[in-house]
């Protein structure tokens, strides 16, 4: 089907493909973020009401 078109228009179909495609990652990549973001705000506030508990800095350098 593609062979029937001109080389023009198969870069032209090429560019929107890839336009296509970075925009998916883009937004795949926001939601990626958004999520980690959001997990860490729950971590925090699980800190802040005393339900998460955490090691102190001597631990954690232990174990670098």
């Amino acid at each position: 089907m593609l062979s029937t078109l001109s080389i023009d228009n198969k870069k032209w179909l090429a560019d929107k493909l890839y336009e296509s495609i970075n925009a998916e990652e883009q937004q795949n990549c926001s939601d990626t973020e958004s999520t980690a973001i959001l997990s860490a705000f729950k971590q925090v506030k699980a800190l802040k009401e005393g339900k998460l508990q955490t090691r102190n800095v001597e631990q954690l350098l232990n174990e670098c």
